[in-house]
């Protein structure tokens, strides 16, 4: 087994296993120039054992056992070593032990990693380190630190605010002098060159950039807060150019009110400015505003990208202000073949520069993709009033105002004014085409401006004919997935070109009257299995539910099948009882697109793992109450949250939102049980958790309609009563239950 260790002060770096290591080695032992991560690695063999600092239960053999527990862990089955892991499910989910340690002494903490997730050491004050992780296999995970003063230290796994889960096994701690120096295989060293301080003929970012904090005030040798280079948000970044090839020893960062707030950074390098390979990631500011060295390893490179994930504050934690940096390396820098931008010349045939013309407001129609909220619909974003109640709304990353201007022209800029903008920041990105299908970013991480004004955003004279205003959710801790905006307004110039596309025309008025067709003849493709409705795996609660081949829809008001122990109405197919077995025995994989219509206040759910008793092991609801922990979590307001409710191993049943609907919207849903493994998406997320079922569950899907209250959630019914479902229901006002599921597919294999 080949292990290797690699010190770049203290910065973190994550190994993947396996041969895939060799391309990882540093340009120091051999000089070669790779686009992968460049390391100082040192090759040993076997495992390093001495001096290690007792961890109990490093591998979870013995569960959790020895370990402080926050929320959504547990031992699991997938392992890197051994028969258990760690699994970590959920947000708050953190597991940690403390160890004794000496003082002021380097160590390095390993650990085999998987899925997303955090890993780290935290003594509470002055020793913060860890390694940020998103992998697909198991991984080796290296933390190196310094104890400092602390004698005791806290070993921590966290989960990554993420969807997918994280794994941990195999943890180590143990003193940097106890690896062994040695080489088995000893690599020629290269010749040594003196390092010295490198200029930094440019430096640059995406355009960004916040007022006067551009980007060649990092590199001005000041280090007053007025001479910084600030952008805002996840992933941005400043480049240096070198204006050559050289080796890059280290570079030195200093980071605004860095003894007040901690600054998290990547570092990544490139030979020609487009192809980027990671070299620290997981860095962080060392707490004081002076120059702090990042170690690179000796990396062949021309260009330097520092990238900004925010910082530790509770207010301004989006922001990235770097003092200055400096960067250091050794040997002659190698002429380059990039070709770095010139000052313009004259052309060699003049060409007449484009007339100028005067900007004005622009008159613009709006539309969205139909999720607008309640009675704030795209309309409303374009009527030139500012009031609260004359906004368009949406919830959820992603959602989109469009605005046609109903021919190509000059678009200068575009003003918006946002809902509670003095109480909350609004996020968004522009985005513009000429035909309304092929777009082009134009401004991306915008953000409202601090009150309820219109304001501008330059759009940099765009040629376009549709504009699209991007929400992507609001700083609130409560509202945070809306995009509500009050107005907007496009400026630009020049008279409308007038444009090829075909604008779509109301339905309800055609522009040429065509033939009406009857519903069974606009058929999808695909045709409902027959493994679903020939009766040998599936039988039904209520009528056949095929109204054509492709097409199921489920009545639950009309068939009123009611069980003993059922809380509502229900029309679903079933397993049948004699092909019931444990779903760690089954795979199971079920999908559809799922069209919902459902009166203001219903709920139902509509595809559920059974367990052989009263138990469900997953349940997929679609609910317009006010149950807490969803998107929406409003009763009766016409937005009905999709999510699902799983049985984890350990028993305990986890709720997890999916996203929004309202009634006549249309989702894609999919769920997989590998033996146990069950997997749950939609709405572009997906779930994970395992099961441990040894009952003769069963798989169920249909349109299953809860008698239930939409305010606090108590049962308006009796179980099993069916008259008393009928007066909830008419107490309510449920009138409509109506499930279609078209692009139904199944498949089902048993051990």
């Amino acid at each position: 087994m080949l292990t290797f260790y690699c010190f770049l002060s203290n910065k973190v770096l994550l190994f993947n296993g396996g041969n895939h290591l060799l391309n990882k080695l540093m340009r120091k032992i051999m000089f070669l120039k790779y686009k992968m991560l460049p390391l100082a690695a040192i090759m040993l063999t076997g495992s390093v054992n001495a001096d290690a600092v007792v961890i109990k239960n490093p591998g979870f053999e013995s569960g959790l056992t020895y370990w402080t527990i926050i929320d959504d862990a547990r031992a699991s089955i997938i392992s890197n070593s051994g028969s258990q892991s760690l699994q970590l499910m959920g947000a708050p989910a953190r597991v940690h032990q403390w160890v004794d340690v000496e003082t002021n002494t380097d160590y390095i903490l390993t650990g085999y990693v998987n899925g997303s997730g955090k890993f780290g050491v935290n003594n509470g004050y002055d020793v913060v380190k860890k390694v940020v992780f998103d992998v697909s296999k198991w991984s080796k995970a290296v933390v190196p630190f310094n104890s400092k003063s602390r004698s005791r230290i806290q070993v921590y796994t966290k989960f990554n605010d993420e969807f997918q889960h994280g794994y941990f096994d195999d943890i180590q701690l143990v003193r940097a002098d106890a690896v062994p120096t040695d080489p088995t295989d000893p690599t020629p060293v290269p010749e040594q060159c003196g390092v010295t301080k490198l200029e930094v003929i440019e430096a640059s970012d995406d355009g960004s950039y916040n007022n006067n904090y551009s980007p060649e005030k990092a590199i001005d040798g000041f280090l007053t807060n007025s001479s910084r280079w600030s952008s805002k948000g996840n992933g941005k970044w400043i480049q240096l150019d070198l204006g050559g090839e050289t080796t890059i020893d280290s570079i030195k960062t200093a980071w605004l009110s860095a003894d007040k707030r901690t600054a998290y950074f990547d570092i990544e390098t490139s030979l020609d400015g487009e192809n980027w390979g990671p070299v620290v990631t997981g860095a962080e500011s060392q707490g004081d505003d002076s120059l702090n060295k990042d170690d690179l390893g000796d990396v062949y490179a021309r260009f330097i990208r520092i990238v900004g994930y925010g910082n530790s504050s509770s207010e301004d934690s989006q922001w990235n202000s770097l003092l200055d940096v400096e960067v250091f390396g050794c040997g002659e820098l190698k002429e380059s073949p990039i070709e770095t931008p010139t000052e313009p010349t004259e052309p060699t045939e003049p060409t007449e520069p484009p007339a100028s013309c005067p900007i004005t407001r622009l008159s613009a129609s709006a539309s969205d993709d139909g999720s607008s909220s309640g009675n704030y619909g795209p309309s409303l974003a374009v009527d030139g009033s500012l009031k609260e109640a004359s906004r368009w709304s949406s919830i959820g990353d992603g959602k989109w105002l469009q605005l046609d201007l109903g021919g190509e022209t000059t678009v200068d800029s575009i003003q918006t004014a946002w809902y509670s903008a003095d109480k909350r920041t609004a996020y968004f990105d522009i985005a513009a085409s000429l035909d309304g299908v092929n777009w082009d970013s134009i401004l991306t991480g915008a953000e409202s401006q601090g009150d309820e004004d219109l304001n501008a955003n330059d759009l940099g004279d765009v040629y376009a004919r549709f504009i699209r205003v991007i929400g992507q959710g609001n700083s609130s801790s409560e509202d945070y997935e809306w995009n509500s905006l009050l107005e907007a307004q496009l400026y630009g110039c020049g008279e409308l070109v007038e444009s090829p596309i075909e604008v779509p025309t109301d339905p309800t008025d055609p522009t040429e009257p065509t033939d009406p067709t009857d519903p069974g003849e606009s058929i999808p493709d695909l045709v409902i299995p027959e493994n679903i409705t020939n009766g040998s795996i599936f039988e039904l609660e209520g009528s056949d539910p095929r109204i054509n081949d492709s097409t199921l829809v489920f009545l639950a008001l009309e068939e009123q099948v009611t069980t003993p122990n059922g809380n509502g109405w229900r029309h679903e197919y079933k397993i049948k009882e004699s092909k019931r077995i444990a779903m760690t025995d089954t795979y199971e994989e079920f999908q559809a697109t799922i069209k919902v219509d459902l009166s203001t206040g219903g709920k139902t759910i509509v595809a559920q793992h059974h367990a052989g008793d009263t138990g469900t092991i997953m349940k997929l609801y679609v609910s317009d109450t006010d149950e807490s922990g969803f998107y929406d979590s409003k009763a009766a307001n016409g937005i009905f949250d999709v999510y699902v409710r799983i049985l984890n191993k350990s028993g305990k049943e986890e709720k997890k939102a999916l996203g929004t609907i309202k009634t006549g919207d249309s989702f894609t849903f999919h769920v997989l049980n590998d033996y146990g493994v069950v997997k749950v998406s939609a709405f572009g997320k997906d779930l994970e958790t395992e099961v441990e079922d040894d009952s003769e569950s069963y798989f169920k899907f249909g349109n299953y309609l809860q008698s239930q209250y939409p305010e606090g959630n108590d049962n308006c019914g009796k179980h099993g009563d069916s008259s008393s479902f009928k007066k909830c229901f008419e107490k309510i006002g449920i009138t409509t239950s109506k499930i279609t599921m078209t692009d139904v597919t199944y498949v089902r294999k048993t051990k």
